[in-house]
């Protein structure tokens, strides 16, 4: 394959400067939806994903939409402020024609598609992801040291990474001892970052939804808790597993565990809550999406995905 590429347009690109993590110019907690329309020459921003074409490449931007008030997972940044890019070339493109050094960069161990690559350099929010020696996605967060915009402290998030019910708004003395009791005897674990493959800032292994799910909930179980798991016994792709803590009627407000999905890969999905519904989300290999609604199917007495 022949590539025609300007030093211009190298030099616009991203590359393992100190100013690693920014792509033309728009850089997570600190540009915003007024410098992406300057910079890309788009008219509008969609909150709180917007995804452009433009020459040569697919650009997906997610921007601020909540306050700390809101959600403890949010940033100290105003509405409309990038908080990530992921920008997927059209057309097969090296390493080098799309302007990163991957000098520094740590390779992620364990990748099971063949051909598949993947540069993690953490401390500046930059993954990349190679098929065949082209690069499929470019993957633009928050540095290290912008931890400091963070509505969480970095104590909280870290223990948030095995916890799910440490410091969420939503968790309950009830949803913990039910979390506790679960994986209490190491065979389960929450699923974390380094067991997934997206890249996204919204993106969690948990989440935790305050409408009824069309499940007949006891009064004092206000809430849900779904979560993404691992079977720590198991190496394989297919370890992972989706349940979802609910307190049934008659359960005086304790919670038990139901199992959605088990046995699969998940390690391209997430879960998204909005206005107290539940999305289960899977990255496609091109970065698309496809999402299924989780709700409690009354007549198998079971959670499902649809």
């Amino acid at each position: 394959m022949k590539f025609v590429l300007s030093t211009a347009f190298l030099l616009i690109c991203v590359t393992t400067s100190p100013q690693a993590n920014s792509w033309r110019g728009i850089t997570p907690v600190h540009s915003t939806c007024e410098d992406v329309k300057k910079i890309l020459k788009v008219d509008t921003c969609s909150l709180p994903i917007s995804e452009y074409t433009i020459p040569d490449y697919r650009v997906k931007i997610t921007f601020a939409n909540d306050d700390c008030n809101n959600s403890p997972d949010a940033w100290r940044v105003p509405k409309g402020t990038v908080l990530s890019v992921v920008v997927s070339p059209q057309h097969a493109m090296t390493v080098s024609q799309f302007g990163i050094d991957l000098a520094g960069f740590k390779k992620r161990e364990g990748e099971e598609i063949i051909g598949m690559e993947q540069y993690d350099l953490d401390e500046q929010g930059v993954s990349v992801e190679l098929f065949q020696g082209y690069v499929l996605n470019v993957f633009l967060g928050p540095r290290d040291s912008d931890d400091g915009l963070r509505c969480k402290s970095r104590i909280q998030a870290e223990q948030q990474q095995t916890d799910p019910t440490c410091c969420d708004r939503g968790a309950s003395d009830p949803i913990r001892q039910a979390w506790l009791k679960f994986t209490n005897d190491g065979r389960y674990k929450l699923a974390t970052q380094n067991d997934m493959k997206w890249r996204e800032p919204k993106a969690r292994a948990f989440a935790y939804a305050f409408s009824s799910l069309g499940y007949d909930r006891h009064e004092a179980g206000f809430h849900h808790l779904a979560a993404i798991v691992i079977d720590t016994k198991r190496k394989d792709s297919n370890r992972f597993g989706l349940v979802i803590f609910s307190a049934p009627p008659t359960g005086h407000g304790s919670y038990k565990p139901y199992w959605d999905l088990r046995d699969r890969d998940l390690s391209t999905s997430y879960l998204f809550e909005y206005i107290g519904l539940l999305d289960l989300v899977t990255v496609r290999e091109l970065g698309s999406e496809a999402a299924c609604k989780i709700y409690w199917h009354a007549k198998n007495r079971r959670y499902v995905c649809r």
